[in-house]
């Protein structure tokens, strides 16, 4: 961090230090925003989503499945809901890992209709790599949460529980 710093705002202190005043503010900006914006934080979209119970297709898998490199989806407060499979495959690269999170942690539930809340996986994730799901909750399934295939994949600060059979599995295969 301190090289960073350094290579940033080193233009700033000679600059400033020989009083040129006037190119002083329009350094410091634009150092500014290349420091922040060279944050993962920075370099894609947030997408916000609200709850919405739907027979196949739900929003959720709809937008997580369109996330590109650096893409953030932050799921509001509610229920998330879903008869159908509901798969997601999220391709983040190293210097811009997509983001699925709570935005407040433990207050976004995905889950299954209570008829059949045992006859799908709640979700699975599917060859995905550089991917952090944070502090959701998944409730039912016949597995709560199920990882195939993938690479750098962060689970955290997330809840599983009434699963059919296992909370979480990860394969290497189908």
């Amino acid at each position: 961090m301190s090289y960073s710093v350094l290579l940033i705002f080193g233009p700033i202190r000679g600059v400033c230090k020989r009083r040129e005043i006037g190119l002083c503010f329009p350094v410091i900006v634009v150092g500014l925003v290349a420091f922040m914006c060279g944050a993962p934080v920075c370099s894609g979209a947030t997408i916000e989503i609200y709850p919405a119970t739907v027979d196949s297709a739900e929003e959720f898998e709809n937008k997580a499945n369109s996330l590109g490199p650096g893409d953030e989806l932050v799921l509001r407060a509610g229920t998330y809901s879903q008869n159908g499979r509901r798969a997601v495959t999220a391709k983040g690269t190293a210097d811009k890992p997509i983001v699925i999170r709570a935005a407040e942690t433990g207050k976004a539930l995905l889950t299954r209709p209570a008829d059949n809340i045992d006859r799908h996986n709640n979700i699975e994730f599917v060859d995905c790599s550089h991917l952090i799901v944070r502090g959701l909750r998944f409730q039912g399934g016949s597995c709560g949460v199920r990882f195939i295939r993938g690479d750098h994949v962060t689970f955290e600060q997330c809840e599983i529980f009434q699963t059919g059979n296992n909370a979480l599995t990860m394969n290497s295969g189908g």
